[in-house]
């Protein structure tokens, strides 16, 4: 099995990714209902869900670095190459 990151948020920084990634569900709690079921499609993918804390000050970097859109697709990116910073991937 693979193993695949997911982006998660400490519950006190949500409202602050929701202002500024496009994309997010209004709550911190519709979020975690969307994250969970991703989590179960990777599992009946065969995948290994891995989650990968996102600071606001950290992805903001990543993006200012690269110039691009905070989005879903670019908060994803920025867990992936954590997850493999971490692993030495």
């Amino acid at each position: 099995m693979a193993n695949r990151p997911l982006p998660v948020f400490p519950p006190r920084d949500y409202d602050l990714f929701h202002e500024t990634v496009t994309g997010l569900p209004n709550t911190y709690s519709k979020w975690l209902v969307t994250h969970q079921q991703a989590a179960r499609r990777l599992i009946r993918l065969g995948e290994t869900p891995v989650d990968v804390i996102v600071t606001p000050s950290d992805y903001a970097n990543f993006c200012h670095e690269r110039r691009c859109a905070r989005n879903l697709k670019t908060l994803e990116d920025f867990a992936i190459e954590m997850a493999a910073r971490t692993t030495g991937a």
